[in-house]
């Protein structure tokens, strides 16, 4: 077990909605760590399904269970309210439809310890129904600090995301994440992890990289958001914009702000997709694909985007229709891909 046998204490906060098909290969992959001084929390975010109960039962069971029943609000407050209410010196995520390794937090608390870092960083597996495929971090084993952890992490951490944007194969220190609970908004539904972990990799004096272990399973769910309209997606992307703005102005990373107006460039591509997907009369979502594309931000993050030379070719040829406002070839082309 490690970690001076185990003193440090581990929070990791499982945010549940809708998923009791996934939800006990989940449970028990954190109560079988090698780790042991775990609180495992159990965020049921009012689950319509069997969740609330086998949460119950889960606690019932096993006393570093803890269950928190609440009223629907969203994966953000689901996670801030975990993160409040937790106990442990440092904190561990995991969606309640995926499942970790049984040393995935041995390994984090030990590396984070011996390092004295406020961050351990690992790599994870994508889990498709007949395959997996490994997503590793853009990083050598170390231990980042001083101008390494800027040009490493920090310069490359909002639009590259070389240590990804989930804060699920992160292993934090609590006071990171309590310190820098003021950002994000229950409104955001794209990048909501990201408004998260920003700001704490930000304040970060010391980040531990573990490339070299696929510690977390990462479920890809046919039936997820990807593919569903979201009503409220657009101004929520503006949302995460300006909150990341913020965040850069507070922790003096004026820098990065074009990275920023990429990603917004990014996220403007699934907002018009979801037009497409909302469907409709056809005259109606040319209409408002145009009034996304003819916005003046949404110019100034293509323009930024367009300077990159790391695109690909799908990205640079959407991004050059949308500069050209072409909004009916646009829809021609993208709903063939819906």
């Amino acid at each position: 077990m490690s970690a001076i046998d185990g003193c440090e204490k581990i929070s990791v906060i499982v945010p549940v909605y809708k998923t009791e098909k996934y939800i006990n290969q989940c449970v028990d992959s954190l109560l079988a760590q090698t780790y042991s001084n775990l609180e495992i929390i159990l965020v049921d975010d009012g689950s319509p399904d069997n969740c609330p109960l086998i949460c119950d039962e889960y606690a019932n069971k096993d006393k570093r269970v803890r269950v928190i029943h609440k009223q629907n609000e969203g994966l953000f407050a689901a996670v801030t309210d975990g993160i409040k209410a937790s106990a442990g010196e440092y904190i561990g995520f995991v969606d309640s439809d995926d499942w970790v390794t049984a040393d995935m937090f041995e390994v984090l608390i030990n590396t984070i310890v011996a390092d004295n870092s406020d961050i351990a960083v690992c790599s994870f597996y994508k889990v498709f129904p007949a395959r997996k495929e490994e997503w590793a971090v853009l990083l050598p084993n170390e231990a980042y600090e001083g101008e390494k952890l800027e040009s490493c992490i920090f310069k490359k951490l909002i639009y590259e995301r070389n240590i990804y944007g989930s804060r699920c194969n992160k292993l934090f220190r609590r006071e990171r994440l309590i310190n820098n609970l003021q950002w994000g908004s229950n409104c955001i539904t794209l990048g909501e992890d990201l408004i998260r972990i920003v700001p704490v990799v930000l304040d970060a004096k010391k980040i531990s990289v573990i490339s070299d272990r696929f510690l977390y399973n990462y479920r890809h769910n046919s039936e997820s958001m990807t593919n569903a309209y979201l009503p409220n997606l657009l101004q929520g992307s503006l949302t995460l914009y300006n909150e990341l703005n913020r965040v850069l102005v507070e922790k003096n990373k004026r820098d990065l702000i074009d990275d920023v107006k990429s990603l917004h460039a990014g996220h403007i591509r699934q907002c018009l997709k979801n037009e497409i997907i909302k469907g409709g009369v056809k005259k109606e979502v040319k209409k408002n694909i145009k009034r996304i594309m003819s916005d003046e931000l949404t110019e100034e993050c293509c323009r930024v985007l367009k300077k990159r030379k790391d695109l690909e070719f799908k990205t640079r040829f959407a991004n050059w229709m949308i500069l050209k406002k072409m909004s009916g070839f646009y829809y021609f082309v993208e709903s063939r891909r819906v």
